[in-house]
């Protein structure tokens, strides 16, 4: 994950399961949370190493996290009580006043990993040109977008799912949207879009307008998490 330490890899993966379990307490209107101000963090995973492994190296996402303001604290249930009856396996909790300040603090850290992430890609790929996005299918239709550009993926970029980025996902899905002059532009003329603001990439011609609608003018299209998985184990 390019500059990225082992452990701030792991903390990455955790804090995806980390946004997925808030997702979850949301959904379900949390009675636990809105009486105790802790939600719980599971996660599956049949391949886990050595408990006595796995304990060291949660210990250390735990101080990680909580140097982030991110008040997880490990309940050690996972070495006590391996699985749940639903299959999870119970971590611990983070506490916080509400859900939306978790949620905040999440998405500053792995905004901030990410940024880390792309530093080198940054340096190496300076003024290249867009000539493909995809972006990871999302059938839950979580607040975030992720896109990889030019097949890096190992490489993945993070966006809120809003506005223009929320129409860019409506693109790739249905490769064509109705036409808006902020969105076009945007993408084909802004340079303050992330995609080109550190310079990484050429600001690019990605769309094109015909009649009152917007295509694709480069290849931009949904992509799996399976695909995604298959083409970096083959890389």
């Amino acid at each position: 994950m390019g500059n990225l330490t082992l452990l701030e890899e792991e903390v990455l993966r955790m804090l995806k399961q980390i946004e997925y379990c808030v997702e979850s307490a949301k959904l379900l209107d949390s009675k636990t949370f809105k009486e105790n101000k802790f939600i719980e963090i599971y996660y599956i995973d049949k391949d886990r190493p050595a408990l006595e492994v796995e304990l060291t190296s949660m210990s250390h996402i735990e101080t990680y996290l909580q140097k982030n303001a991110i008040d997880f604290r490990l309940t050690y249930n996972f070495i006590d009580h391996p699985e749940r009856p639903d299959g999870f396996i119970m971590l611990g909790r983070i506490y916080a006043k509400n859900l939306e300040d978790i949620e905040e603090k999440i998405q500053e850290l792995i905004d901030k990993l990410n940024s880390k992430n792309t530093v080198r890609k940054i340096q190496l790929k300076k003024g290249q040109s867009i000539t493909q996005l995809d972006l990871l299918e999302d059938l839950n239709e979580i607040k975030r977008v992720t896109v990889y550009v030019n097949v890096e993926y190992r490489n993945p970029r993070s966006y809120a799912r809003k506005g223009s980025w929320g129409k860019m996902y409506e693109l790739a899905k249905e490769q064509r949207t109705s036409f808006e002059k902020s969105f076009f532009d945007y993408f084909n003329s802004n340079s303050n879009n992330p995609l080109y603001a550190k310079k990484e990439f050429k600001v690019t011609k990605i769309l094109k307008q015909e009649d009152k609608i917007i295509i694709p003018n480069i290849k931009i299209s949904l992509i799996t998490q399976k695909k995604v998985t298959q083409r970096l184990n083959s890389a």
